[in-house]
This record gives structure tokens, C-alpha cells and sequence, in this order.
């Protein structure tokens, strides 16, 4: 004794959400209508943030600290030492962090791509953070007349 032909799509189905008995074929129809009028999404942009801003904010940061360091505090007072961890331990990272995120945010939407340009910039912002500008000149020149070059200030 077998099933007749097209038995499980003619077998009826406790929905989990109302309770109530619908037939498969019923079901499939809503999951395929819903699926129908889905819209498709922007893709997931991985690099998106704010990184200009953060790339400005950890410039300035970094002078003024290496400012301080240099004209007021001696390497050997704990304020001199608490400055220079400052600007050598977080914010020459922090700079060149955001060096690469921003290069790579501008290669994902298709705006600029700088290349291996990127990977020296961030190497000299290491031990030199106002390459920064350099980058920032860099940017600029390669689309001039690209208003969405600006869009994270």
C-alpha cells in the first residue's frame, strides 16, 4: 500500500504562527510571494565609518601631543613618559588605522583606488602621522570633481 501521488503536498499543515490548518501548496505560495516582493538591499559595505573624521581628530591629537612633548616635558618626568605613549602608542596607530579603513572604504564604493599607495602611507604614519595630508592630497588628486570624496566630514 503505497501513498497516492502528490500526497505530502496535499497534506494539510498546522501553521506554528496562527494555529490554523493550511494546505502546503498555500504555504509555498506566501513564502513565494514574499519572496517576490523582497527588495533587494544595498550590498554590506565592510569598510564604511567615519574615517576622515577620525583621521583628522587623531592628526591633530597627535600634534599637539608630539607639541608637548617636545617643548614641554622631559623623557624622564612621568608626564613626559605619559605623553609620548600618547602620541607613539595610540595615536600613530590610530592615524595610520584610519589611513587604510578610508583608502579601502573609497576602493569598495569604487571612488579611488590607491593601490599600493595605501600600504606606504599607513607604513610612514607609523612614526610620522601627518603623512596624513600627503594622503589627503593624494585622494583628492585622483577625483577632483568627486563630491562623494568628502562624504564622511
Amino acid at each position: 500500500m503505497g501513498l497516492p501521488a502528490g500526497y505530502l503536498l496535499r497534506r494539510p499543515y498546522v501553521s506554528a504562527v496562527s494555529g490554523t490548518l493550511m494546505p502546503i501548496d498555500a504555504i509555498l505560495f506566501v513564502v513565494n510571494t514574499h519572496d517576490a516582493t523582497t527588495h533587494e538591499e544595498p550590498p554590506e559595505r565592510r569598510f564604511t565609518g567615519p574615517w576622515l573624521r577620525i583621521l583628522v581628530a587623531a592628526v591633530v591629537g597627535w600634534s599637539l601631543l608630539y607639541g608637548l612633548d617636545q617643548l614641554l616635558f622631559a623623557p624622564a618626568t612621568p608626564a613626559g613618559a605619559v605623553v609620548g605613549f600618547g602620541h607613539a602608542y595610540i595615536l600613530a596607530p590610530l592615524v595610520t588605522a584610519a589611513i587604510l579603513l578610508d583608502s579601502l572604504s573609497l576602493a569598495e564604493r569604487g571612488l579611488a583606488d590607491l593601490g599600493l599607495f595605501k600600504w606606504l602611507y599607513g607604513l610612514i604614519a607609523l612614526f610620522a602621522p601627518p603623512i596624513a595630508v600627503l594622503y589627503y592630497l593624494h585622494r583628492e588628486w585622483l577625483k577632483p570633481e568627486n563630491p562623494d570624496l568628502l562624504g564622511a566630514i
